[in-house]
């Protein structure tokens, strides 16, 4: 059965697709300054509010805040069904310093030994960027042994 949506002028109802969030951005949700990569947020001085990625009218007024490198891997699971990628993938909140929390993907040799408050470091890849384990992160969760 196909969704749709009514419209305002009696139109036949039009069917509902998916809105990529990220299709109004000018400018990328990542950088890179002298291999420390960050993504670019926005915050608001008078509410303390957070909006990322910087982008569209959602940011309006925001003033553009860049955070990491490195955060704490707040929350994470492992992702068995998708149809938009291959599986299994781990995703997982990370919380940054500044006080933002994002949604990022979690690549790793080992998921087993991931863990809440794990410290991680941003990575990328052109546009793609992602979270990884540090080295601290490493030794404590004994990867290195």
């Amino acid at each position: 059965m196909a969704h749709t949506a009514e419209t305002q002028d009696g139109d036949d109802p039009q069917p509902l697709v998916p809105v990529s969030d990220l299709a109004s951005a000018s400018e990328p949700c990542v950088v890179e300054h002298n291999g420390e990569v960050r993504l670019r947020a926005g915050r608001w001085s008078g509410s303390g509010a957070w909006a990322f990625p910087l982008n569209g009218l959602d940011a309006a007024g925001a003033e553009p805040v860049e955070v990491g490198p490195e955060g704490k891997l707040y929350s994470f699971t492992t992702v068995h069904v998708s149809s938009s990628r291959p599986v299994p993938y781990v995703l997982g909140y990370v919380d940054f310093p500044e006080g933002l929390r994002v949604l990022a993907t979690v690549e790793t040799a080992d998921p087993a030994r991931l863990r809440c408050d794990l410290p991680v470091r941003l990575a990328r890849e052109g546009e793609r960027w992602w979270v990884e384990p540090t080295a601290e992160g490493s030794d404590a969760t004994g990867a290195d042994e």
